[in-house]
């Protein structure tokens, strides 16, 4: 693992650039991480930072846009991968970091604090291929509170989040 580590940070330092890419190194792939550009906070409140897939699971770091508040994840909350070619990929919700994902136990979070979504890993191939995704929440869980679901994220050729 230091290793690999190490090996990661002298290419990115001799290359000049910190943007993770999808490459094979020594028969084992490195993560990679698509970024959000613009989005408009007042019309969600809650955004996509970035997905980063890697080869033990896939991380969505997502924005809380309100002034404050409680809030959760279902355990129910999918996220649906839009593959080329018709295919879907559906990864289940597996664990959470800043946010609960108990259905009455709420975290009190405040604008622009970052929470994140842990999945599982999706194979290479796939996220080579993927064209959009969806992040839902299941509305049936919360059926009080707001859900956050954040539809059409598009991905660029260039290791973006569009939306």
């Amino acid at each position: 693992m230091k290793k690999r580590l190490l090996f990661l940070l002298a290419t990115l330092l001799l290359t000049g650039t910190f943007t993770a890419s999808y490459a094979q190194t020594s028969g084992e792939p490195r993560s990679t991480a698509y970024y959000t550009p613009k989005q408009n906070p007042r019309n969600n409140s809650v955004w996509v930072d970035d997905i980063e897939f890697t080869p033990q699971r896939t991380i969505v770091t997502l924005h809380y846009c309100r002034s404050s508040g409680g809030a959760n994840l279902a355990p129910s909350t999918k996220l649906i991968c839009h593959l080329r070619g018709g295919k879907t990929k559906v990864l289940d919700l597996q664990s959470t970091r800043g946010i609960s994902m108990t259905k009455d136990r709420y975290t009190q979070l405040g604008r622009g604090e970052v929470f994140r979504a842990y999945f599982p890993a999706l194979p290479p191939s796939d996220i080579a291929k993927i064209k959009r995704i969806d992040f839902m929440e299941e509305a049936s869980v919360f059926s009080r509170s707001q859900v956050f679901n954040i539809t059409d994220i598009k991905i660029s050729k260039k290791h973006q989040v569009i939306r």
